[in-house]
């Protein structure tokens, strides 16, 4: 009987130890493809703690080439409209205070050139300030590059004349 018995007590032993080998190996990578799954998630929600706190300088970054980076590529495209439209909101705050605080329309039209200089993130801005009579000289600010600023007054030109009177109606 020991004879049939003992080879049977033998794969036993060898089947247990395969299958808590295999066991933990599906484990460990069961574990391995949960971490993989969750970084994405973990990426887009610092990305949205990130926005909560108005930080739009910091793009999600997720490489998994599957429905998770499309939701990230997505997700950046909406942080970069929303800094967009908060730095709109920004600059229209600031030029509406200018004008509520100061007399001048020149300062005015400075605040404005250099708000929407930095709002619509473009090369240069130019205000004119058009007096009751279009035809006298406008007041020009100019704004470039953040940092360059002119002031002057231009006499207008008859293309931009029929066109402001076009707007008047």
């Amino acid at each position: 009987m020991q004879a049939v018995l003992g080879p049977l007590s033998a794969f036993r032993r060898t089947f247990l130890a395969t299958l808590v080998a295999v066991l933990g190996f599906v484990v460990l990578l069961s574990n391995v493809q949960v971490r993989r799954s969750l970084e994405p998630l973990t990426e887009l929600s610092a990305g949205t703690r990130r926005l909560a706190r108005r930080d739009f300088t910091q793009a999600v970054q997720v490489s998994s080439r599957d429905e998770f980076e499309d939701l990230a590529a997505s997700f950046n495209a909406m942080a970069g409209e929303l800094d967009q439209q908060f730095r709109t909101l920004t600059a229209g705050a600031a030029i509406d205070q200018a004008a509520l605080t100061s007399p001048r329309g020149e300062d005015v039209a400075s605040e404005a050139a250099g708000r929407l200089l930095d709002s619509l993130r473009c090369h240069a801005v130019d205000v004119c300030l058009v007096g009751e009579r279009a035809e006298s000289p406008w007041h020009h600010v100019r704004a470039a590059n953040g940092t360059t600023r002119g002031e002057g007054t231009v006499q207008p030109l008859a293309p931009e004349l029929e066109a402001l009177r076009a707007a008047r109606g």
